[in-house]
């Protein structure tokens, strides 16, 4: 049985279908919550736990809205889609409850409530990148998920914010983009995964060859 989490399988379909030259490549996911795929050295990197990659729980910001986990302010809790809903409800003073895409719909037709809760999501998610390059400097880091609806609404605050928090020496070796793949990042990863358990075990009879 093979089993990883969206992101991570991401990481992998990005590396072996589009970014064969990318040796080290964090992949961050962007829909309800915030999940990270991340290759180091051309390889899956898991961690002790198996569960690297979870940087949708670091905080930033202390004093921001209680996540899931527990903890306050964390970086899933105020770059997720989640957040633009419940960011949305709360501007709408809890009168009108829309789905996120109905939501999107509103900021491309020009409502300015959501294209201000566009640039806010833009600089929390960037936040959360310069945290990321600052601790792992990457050569390549792709925003996949949901949230990629949005990319030319978000995408000058991304940066912005990059150019501000992120180190220098980190900023200028790494390429930030959008995935090619959109939702189909995510199944030709775990595509490749299926192949490459396939032909470990025709060579070595092995099925839980790694």
């Amino acid at each position: 049985m093979i089993l990883d989490n969206e992101a991570k399988a991401a990481a992998i379909g990005e590396k072996e279908f589009f970014h064969h030259n990318a040796d080290n490549l964090v992949f961050v996911s962007i829909n309800e919550g915030v999940g990270c795929g991340i290759i180091f050295d051309g390889k899956l990197y898991r961690g002790a736990s198996g569960n690297a990659g979870e940087f949708g729980h670091i905080i930033i910001d202390s004093n921001g809205p209680q996540c899931h986990c527990g903890n306050n302010g964390c970086w899933e809790a105020l770059a997720s889609e989640n957040y633009i809903v419940k960011r949305y409800l709360e501007l709408s003073n809890f009168k009108q409850e829309l789905t996120k895409d109905e939501i999107y719909q509103l900021g491309k037709n020009g409502d300015t409530n959501v294209l201000n809760i566009f640039k806010e999501i833009g600089k929390n998610i960037g936040i959360g990148l310069a945290n990321i390059i600052n601790s792992l400097s990457p050569e390549l880091l792709i925003i996949g998920g949901g949230i990629t609806e949005i990319k030319d609404y978000i995408y000058a605050d991304i940066i912005e914010v990059l150019k501000e928090k992120a180190l220098s020496v980190s900023l200028e070796k790494v390429v930030v983009e959008f995935s090619k793949l959109g939702n189909l990042a995510t199944v030709y990863g775990m595509a490749n995964l299926v192949f490459e358990k396939s032909i470990n075990f025709l060579i070595r009879g092995d099925l839980n060859a790694e």
